[in-house]
């Protein structure tokens, strides 16, 4: 059988059922395929939408095959959630769309479910609009693909009108980078090789480009004059810049820093000299190839465990970045896999070990020094409860900033920036101890 698209979009899902990554599988294959533009493309925007819809297809299919959908094989669970999602959400021929995936499942040794598989794409396809009835008899939230426990965790902290925003975010195809430099001449740049480029109005260096999805097609991010970054992860440096003018050669740590896109942020800061750390070689290394890309030369990198202490970082540093591991549930309308991973539990774990690395990290701010706290998610147990411990500390710098996505431009985010104080800190710190656990 000569291998199509369809296939490809079944082994990305296989792939990011078992942990991969949806973006980076999408780039692994295509490189692996040398697929055009245009197939790429139509990979990424299919397996992202079979992610979207995932939760209102999977009751679709459970509702049909009379089964739980946990029950099904990978392959047939798998080929059935494009198969429905291509004929009713994306509106694909349906003699394709069956066909295909009913010769996909033959391929795969599985001819004894070839029928099963057939008998529901046809249904699907035969009563449609019974279909589209069936999820609209089912919550909004499991409508528009998103777990009941992230709607009504919004809904709870920060307004109907947020969590009604949220839902209805499906984010425009195409890369989303911060250009390096002065950015017109990039636009320009960028125009002339026929992209639609929008401009954020709250970060002129933040751009989206249309109808792109693959960064090194672009020569500019090959001579490394761009990176991959959302407008809202700009925000923390964008933020602390301000903050350091003045000072001579003022020393940055990133301290959960790959990939890289803050520390080469940071490291644009006049006069800055950046340490960028990590918890593995591997994380590292993507930090490494993303300097050298951008022609760095004032970031160290080295390996180590945030939740550590560092003797040799004690006061040592002008301004600490801490973008720390949290939920993610800011990303999960570009990143949608992320939506069917994250669990109810999960928020807590995180939260002790945020607090963790921050009760670390405030030993390395330099009195009169700045941390920067982030995280890309909207949950107050990850955010606001973190800042509340912080200024037990240090003094916060202006407003936190929660950013939601539908409300707000870009990715969900939270940024607070806070000040080292001259004296005291230590001291209560020891009090409090470095394992004080989130209530």
């Amino acid at each position: 059988m000569k291998r199509n698209v369809r296939e490809m979009i079944v082994d990305v899902l296989l792939a990011v059922e078992t942990g991969g990554m949806l973006n980076e599988t999408v780039a692994t294959i295509a490189l692996q395929y040398d697929l055009e533009e245009r197939e790429r493309a139509r990979l990424s925007a299919t397996v992202k939408m079979v992610q979207e819809r995932r939760i209102p297809v999977d009751m679709l299919i459970q509702h049909l095959g009379k089964r739980h959908v946990a029950k099904l094989r990978p392959l047939i669970r798998s080929i059935l959630r494009a198969g429905i999602t291509e004929l009713l959400y994306m509106h694909q021929a349906a003699h394709a769309v069956c066909n295909e995936y009913v010769s996909l499942v033959k391929h795969r040794k599985m001819v004894g479910l070839s029928g099963f598989v057939n008998g529901i794409l046809r249904r699907v396809d035969r009563e449609r609009e019974a279909m589209y009835r069936f999820i609209e008899t089912l919550p909004v939230a499991a409508r528009c693909g998103i777990p009941l426990w992230i709607d009504q965790m919004i809904r709870s902290e920060y307004g109907g009108d947020a969590a009604d925003a949220f839902l209805q975010v499906r984010p425009e195809p195409g890369l989303r980078v911060r250009l390096i430099g002065d950015p017109m001449p990039l636009m320009k740049e960028l125009a002339s090789e026929g992209y639609t480029v929008t401009v954020s109005t709250e970060n002129p260096a933040a751009v989206h480009i249309a109808a792109c999805s693959d960064p090194n097609s672009l020569a500019a991010f090959r001579r490394g004059e761009m990176t991959v970054q959302d407008l809202s992860s700009t925000l923390p440096v964008l933020y602390l810049a301000p903050l350091l003018a003045g000072r001579e050669a003022p020393r940055i740590l990133d301290l959960c820093a790959a990939p890289g896109g803050k520390t080469a942020q940071a490291a644009e800061i006049p006069g800055a000299r950046v340490t960028a750390r990590d918890r593995s070689l591997a994380k590292v290394e993507k930090i490494r190839e993303n300097i050298k890309r951008l022609h760095l030369l004032n970031v160290e990198t080295s390996v180590g465990d945030a939740r550590e202490d560092v003797p040799a970082f004690h006061d040592a540093f002008d301004a600490v970045i801490c973008d720390l591991p949290c939920s993610g549930i800011g990303l999960i309308h570009r990143k949608p896999e992320l939506r069917h991973r994250i669990q109810p539990e999960d928020i807590g774990q995180l939260s002790t070990l945020q607090r963790t690395i921050l009760s670390q990290a405030v030993r390395y701010v330099r009195p009169g020094g700045f941390l920067v706290y982030s995280t890309c998610t909207v949950s107050a147990r990850e955010n606001e409860a973190q800042s509340a411990y912080l200024t037990g500390f240090m003094t916060p710098i202006g407003e936190a900033i929660q950013r939601i996505p539908g409300r707000d431009a870009g990715d969900g985010f939270y940024v607070a920036v806070f000040q080292r104080r001259e004296t005291g800190a230590e001291k209560k710190l020891e009090k409090n101890g470095i394992n004080d656990t989130i209530k």
